[in-house]
């Protein structure tokens, strides 16, 4: 365990990448009128550089960070919603910087280099789903301020993208898009816990919607995974765990594929009527057996709750 410290007080938007340079990790800390965001890098689990950006403007529990590594040189790029001065460029030992204009976001993707880059927006009139593909060295210099919608996931040649419907709470959309704009395919999964966030992974052949469920087969709220085909967005399987034995709700906040090709899952477990554990779940998916495997109850807090996770090992 690692924890990180800092004279302003973290209030989330946290989000974990890694490659062969190290793991990186990004949180906003609030300093009164202005957001802090803290980029740090880690050797195991020891931070050897820390990068800071501060906008002006008075976070929110709905702003968020996103932090993606470009695998051709090792370059990072942190972007964000909420108050946020656009897109950043860090060397991987976090020594420079270049920013440029974006539209606020809170998920990316890289694929083939800083040239063909990918990020979700909304557009607020109408309300649409975007996705946006650019090339950075083309962006103009600036900032950028807004919310984000649930990250996407790519098999390397189309990107799967998802949303609740607020009209119906219970219900999430997905949809398979040609890039950069072309709708291949599109369904829908039901049974989600309403007012909770759905994740995409995609793994070996198959699409993985990651979330919270409940229903009249669940205990209360239940950390579940849908398994969908992705060349039709078809359900083919769902798994739920109630990880609490009835007491209490579970919580997914963040989902990676392991090198095994398994889900690594992160979030939090209700213990009791105002406490909660940070937990950790693992999703095989050969047998799409779902188990938790770990808690954490930080001394004299109510409230733990993992929302990042990364697998550079070998599980």
């Amino acid at each position: 365990t690692t924890n990180f410290w800092k004279p302003e007080p973290f209030y989330g938007g946290a989000a974990i990448a890694w490659s062969g340079s190290g793991l990186y990790v990004v949180g906003i800390a609030s300093g009164g009128a202005n957001s802090v965001t803290y980029v740090f890098r880690l050797s195991g689990l020891n931070p050897i550089a820390v990068a800071t950006i501060t906008a002006s403007g008075f976070l929110s529990n709905q702003d968020e960070r996103v932090v993606v590594i470009d695998p051709s040189n090792q370059d990072v790029f942190v972007s964000g919603s909420g108050p946020f001065p656009g897109l950043y460029k860090f060397s991987s030992d976090l020594a420079g910087s270049v920013v440029k204009t974006l539209f606020p976001t809170s998920s990316m993707a890289i694929l083939g280099g800083n040239t063909n880059m990918y990020a979700t927006h909304v557009n607020e009139n109408p309300p649409d789903l975007v996705v946006k593909k650019f090339d950075f060295n083309l962006l103009a210099g600036g900032g950028g301020a807004g919310n984000g919608v649930n990250e996407p996931a790519s098999d390397g040649t189309y990107v799967y993208l998802g949303r609740t419907d607020s009209n119906d709470p219970g219900l999430a959309e997905i949809y398979k898009i040609s890039p950069p704009n072309t709708l291949v395919a599109s369904g829908t999964i039901s049974g989600l816990a309403p007012g909770n966030d759905i994740k995409l992974v995609y793994a070996g052949a198959s699409l993985y919607v990651v979330g919270a469920a409940s229903g009249p087969t669940t205990q209360k709220v239940d950390a579940a995974v849908w398994k969908i085909n992705p060349a039709n967005i078809l359900m083919v399987s769902s798994k739920t765990l109630d990880s609490t034995g009835g007491q209490g709700d579970d919580v997914i906040q963040a989902a990676t594929v392991t090198p095994a090709g398994h889900l690594a899952l992160a979030g939090a477990i209700q213990a009791s009527a105002t406490t909660y554990y940070g937990a950790i779940w693992n999703y095989d998916t050969g047998t799409g057996l779902l188990t938790i495997l770990s808690t954490a109850n930080a001394p004299g807090s109510n409230t733990d709750l993992f929302d990042g996770i990364a697998s550079p090992g070998s599980a």
